[in-house]
């Protein structure tokens, strides 16, 4: 298994796009494929429940991985709860 260590950015998108900790480390662990891209970094890709999750990592000491973001493919990010609000707001005063 290896070992994880998340940025403050891959966190909050792991939060905001529902990926669990388990989703992600599977991705890298037992990926579907990957791809090096031309950064140094790594994709790892794995369909989960019917997700296809993507990871990028950057390869850190042996068997660790800088996670620095992630997300799902084919899904738009779902609006923070502040924004509905908002926009619930919104269009109520316009009534």
């Amino acid at each position: 298994m290896s070992k994880l260590i998340m940025t403050h950015h891959a966190v909050e998108r792991q939060w905001q796009r529902r990926i669990t900790q388990g989703m992600i480390q599977r991705t890298v662990d037992d990926a579907d494929g990957k791809k090096n891209e031309t950064d140094g970094d790594t994709q790892f890709y794995k369909t989960i429940n019917g997700r296809k999750i993507h990871v990028v990592a950057m390869p850190k000491n042996r068997g660790e991985w800088l996670i620095k973001t992630v997300w799902v493919d084919n899904e738009d990010d779902p609006n923070p709860i502040w924004k509905l609000l908002v926009q619930i707001g919104v269009s109520l005063f316009r009534r």
